[in-house]
Parts: structure tokens; sequence; C-alpha cells
């Protein structure tokens, strides 16, 4: 039942990915025209066109075990469908084998890639390795990765690919400090070509970064984030936290 769900979304997609350009465009311009209208001479409650979207593709693609999950997105105004998917392969009191589906298209391009992580838990520490292959803009992606988290005070994703014969590496790395001070770093290489960025937060309404590319540029940038509504004393004693990995998250890369 699993595969048949799964074949049907992917058949579905493709049919609409291969729709002839004219008649697409058609299409698309016919559902902006009638929700506008709706919009402007109906008094019918608003639908939720992602919302609806994302319960179709649910009863579809997923198993009902309390843990696989569908997240999609129909952009009408730059034509664009995004579906990312995730199912339970198999489940241990502190290991989960996970099968991750995902595809981006639009017109002109369309991204496809699927997953098969495995994640361990043990009280707040979390750690995962993950192998890939995909498609991008027609360019072929095989590669793994790995994660490892510590609560909401450590955070380390990486992974290492080729994409048509280039060798390419991406590592990010995000900590809480002390006093609630955020420390980020980013390198990303590719042959012999290095470029890195460095992000210091030392409150959650400033941040300072610096950046180095190997062709010979740097840059030092400074940026604030906050509310207007709300006191800025306040503002300064907030505590930054980073987004804590959980064990049925996305990989959105």
């Amino acid at each position: 039942m699993f595969y048949k769900k799964s074949l049907f979304i992917f058949i579905f997609t493709s049919i609409v990915l291969n729709l002839n350009s004219k008649e697409f465009d058609n299409k698309w311009k016919k559902v902006d025209i009638n929700m506008t209208y709706n919009l402007l001479n109906s008094n019918e409650e608003y639908i939720d066109i992602d919302s609806s979207f994302n319960n179709l593709l649910s009863n579809t693609i997923e198993v009902n075990n309390g843990i696989d999950k569908t997240d999609a997105n129909l952009d009408f105004n730059n034509k664009q469908i995004k579906i990312i998917n995730l199912n339970s392969l198999y489940e241990s009191d502190n290991n989960s084998l996970l099968f991750q589906k995902q595809i981006n298209a639009n017109e002109n391009f369309y991204n496809y890639s699927t997953k098969l992580i495995n994640r361990f838990t043990y009280e707040n520490l979390l750690f995962g390795v993950n192998t890939f292959k995909g498609i991008n803009e027609e360019k072929d992606i095989v590669g793994f990765g790995g994660e490892l988290a510590y609560n909401n005070y450590f955070k380390l994703d990486s992974k290492y690919y080729k994409e048509e014969e280039i060798d390419k590496i991406n590592l990010n790395m995000e900590f809480n400090l002390a006093n609630y001070a955020y420390f980020g770093i980013n390198l990303n290489k590719e042959e012999d070509n290095k470029e890195y960025k460095i992000t210091y937060s030392p409150y959650s309404i400033l941040n300072v970064s610096y950046g180095y590319k190997d062709i010979g540029s740097n840059s030092i940038m400074l940026g604030f984030t906050f509310n207007y509504n709300e006191n800025l004393f306040k503002q300064l004693n907030k505590e930054k936290k980073i987004n804590q990995l959980k064990r049925y998250d996305f990989i959105d890369y």
C-alpha cells in the first residue's frame, strides 16, 4: 500500500511537469483569474489551498502511524510547487530509520531527491547519518551527510556530495554560549575553492558576521533585528535559541 501511494503522487507530479508549456501557462493564468474574482466578489469562507493540498497528500502517501508527515506549498504567483514527505521504515526506543522524498518544480526547472536517514537519540543527544541521491536542474547529485545535536545548545550538520563529478562539502555549526550568546560557522568547499562565514550574536537583536572567499573577497556585516512595539531592554535580555534538531525533522537540502 505504501509503495502504491508513493507511486501515485510521483506519477501525478510527473504529469504536471510534462504538460505542454503553452497549455501550462494558460491553466495557471486561469486559476489566477478565478482566485482574484472570488476574493473580490464572493462572501464565501476563505479556503486555505496549502492546507487542503497538504491534507490530500497526507491521506495519499502517509501511513497512519503518528510519525509520517508531509509538507507542501503551491505558489501560484511563481507557478511553483514544493512537496517534501517523510516516512518511517523502522522504529525502536532510541533509533529511527526514515525515508524522505522531496520535489521542487516550476515551469523552468525541477529538483528531486530521496534520502535514507538513520537517527539515534540518548537523553538530550541526537546523532544521525544519511545518504541521498537526486537531480538538481538536470545535474545528478549523490552523497552522504551527518548530524549531531545536544538539546538547543549545539547543532552540527554536514554533507559531502558529488555534482557532475565535482566534489563539494558543506558544514554548519551552531552554538549557544554563556549568557545565551549565539555563535555560528558555515563552511563550503568546492574542489580547491573555499568559502566560510562566521556569525556572532551577543544579543538576540544584534548579529555580527565575517565572510571570506578564496577568490580574494571578504566582508564584515553588522545587522539589527528588533521589534518597535516591544521594550528594547526586554529584547536585549531575550534568549536567542538554536532551532533544536528533532528526531523526525526534515532534511531540507
